[in-house]
């Protein structure tokens, strides 16, 4: 079976959607550390509410990695998250 992108290389060529694919990766990149490193991927909580509230902690606890690539920030997420 052929795969095929509805995107047409007009559309691929703008620099708008570089930009979006960049953005994008970054995005991907937070949803995989939470899955492989942060214990997203089976969490042992039910609900919403607790759920939700575990979620923000671990994105919480991501954000000093995305900014120690930028220079400002030197911090490593606990080890607490990754049991």
């Amino acid at each position: 079976m052929l795969c095929r992108s509805y995107i047409t290389t007009r559309d691929t060529t703008h620099t708008g959607y570089a930009v979006s694919q960049r953005i994008r990766k970054r995005i991907e990149e937070v949803f995989g550390w939470g899955k492989e490193i942060g214990g997203m991927r089976r969490t042992p909580l039910r609900g919403l509410e607790r759920v939700g509230w575990s979620f923000t902690q671990r994105v919480a606890a991501y954000s000093p990695i995305g900014e120690a690539a930028d220079g400002c920030c030197l911090l490593a997420p606990t080890a607490a998250l990754a049991r």
